[in-house]
């Protein structure tokens, strides 16, 4: 439920060859379903639901054609900013599960105005989820904020490539943090190439972390891509 899988549309996949590459090391990594979530933010890629919808059915057509055994979903990623709050007002979202919408935060410092956005959110019935909850390093030493996001009924993602190191001891040392909290509701890749993928499946470690176990078993938490 967070990948950059749709080719040319984002930093992610850079064609259908990629998109391709991506697919079959999710089938290899044994993921049956994938809900792929572009970017869509009003400074680097102020994409439209209806051109990702078309990208995103040219690629469904690629995946019956070839049989590869995956269904996907088109949701997308969003900036909190100013695109965000017209498609917000103009009822575009494209969401995923139950009205669930992906919302990510500058990672320098968040908007003055940070918490509005979820709350504008809720108020026309979606469910935020935060993006990668563990990258927001300007929050780690005040976890208070993380506390009154998820007490007002905001979700958690996890980034798997947050477990191996991919973003830094700092990230990764937040993100065991707020699994020690409980906080995570959603685990996913957020794979941008399959070297993300290959990268994630050959440094995982085996043995799950015990508290990424117990929000996946006991909790029933998402671990799908």
């Amino acid at each position: 439920m967070h990948n950059h899988l749709l080719p040319g549309v984002d930093d992610g996949a850079k064609d259908l060859s990629d998109s391709l590459d991506m697919l079959n090391a999710y089938v290899k990594m044994g993921w049956t379903h994938i809900v792929t979530t572009p970017h869509i933010n009003e400074t680097y890629y102020p994409n439209s639901p209806e051109t990702l919808k078309m990208v995103y059915t040219d690629l469904q057509d690629e995946i019956s054609a070839r049989g590869i055994p995956i269904q996907l979903e088109l949701a997308a990623e969003y900036q909190t900013d100013a695109l965000f709050q017209s498609h917000l007002e103009a009822g575009t979202l494209l969401s995923m599960r139950g009205k669930r919408i992906l919302i990510e935060l500058p990672f320098f410092r968040p908007p003055l105005n940070w918490s509005q956005y979820f709350f504008d959110a809720q108020l026309k019935g979606y469910t935020p989820i935060l993006a990668h909850a563990e990258r927001y390093l300007y929050w780690q030493k005040d976890l208070k904020n993380f506390d009154t996001l998820r007490d007002r009924g905001v979700e958690f993602q996890l980034n798997l490539s947050s477990l191996i190191g991919k973003y830094g001891a700092e990230v990764k040392g937040l993100a065991y943090k707020l699994l020690q909290r409980e906080a995570y509701s959603w685990i996913a890749s957020d794979a941008h190439s399959v070297e993300d993928l290959n990268d994630i499946s050959a440094q995982l470690p085996k043995k799950w972390p015990s508290k990424l176990n117990m929000i996946q078993y006991k909790n029933n938490v998402h671990r799908t891509s």
